[in-house]
This record gives C-alpha cells, sequence and structure tokens, in this order.
C-alpha cells in the first residue's frame, strides 16, 4: 500500500471537495491518506483512524469514537467538552469550557 500525504489541508476552503475527489481515487490506486488536522471536527468527519498526539507524542490511535471522547479530551488537552452524534456529520465536538 502507498501513502498519499497532505499537511496541513486545513487551509482548503472548501475540504469536502478536496476529500469528496479523493475519497474514490484511494482503493483503485491502493492509497492510504494521511494528513494533519488540528480541527478535531474535521478530523473525525473524513478520518478513519485518528492519532491524538501531544508534544510529539502519540498517546492514543483508533476509530474516532473511540479515541475522541470528552475524558480524552479533558485528560490530555485539558478541554472540557460536550460530544454529540449527527447521522449526516457524524461526530461533534462542542468545547466548553478549559479545565
Amino acid at each position: 500500500m502507498k501513502l498519499f500525504s497532505l499537511e496541513q489541508p486545513i487551509r482548503i476552503s472548501k475540504p469536502d471537495r478536496l476529500y469528496g475527489f479523493i475519497s474514490p481515487l484511494l482503493p483503485v490506486h491502493d492509497l492510504t491518506l494521511e494528513y494533519e488536522k488540528h480541527d478535531v471536527n474535521q478530523a473525525v468527519r473524513y478520518s478513519d483512524t485518528i492519532m491524538v498526539m501531544k508534544n510529539g507524542e502519540m498517546l492514543m490511535a483508533g476509530v474516532p469514537e473511540e479515541v475522541i471522547t470528552e475524558q480524552a479530551m479533558k485528560d490530555i488537552y485539558g478541554v472540557n467538552v460536550a460530544i454529540r452524534r449527527e447521522e449526516e456529520t457524524g461526530l461533534i465536538v462542542v468545547p466548553l469550557s478549559i479545565v
């Protein structure tokens, strides 16, 4: 399997269009898409697997529903969040306060 890497695709104004274009190409060309995101909501929306890092160390990895939890966001980043599941968009992470 080959790796297709995007660095900071957050700069793209319409990520839905980019991922909509790239996604069908991945299995055809046996590619894995790897990208770095700082926006948790975009990361959970477009990712099959999430790796949570802090200070260059990988702390957790797995499917978004298992990794992005209210307790993990509090423990790792010091932020209280509410996590909801929307049928159309999947997980939604709402910051509430800093711990």
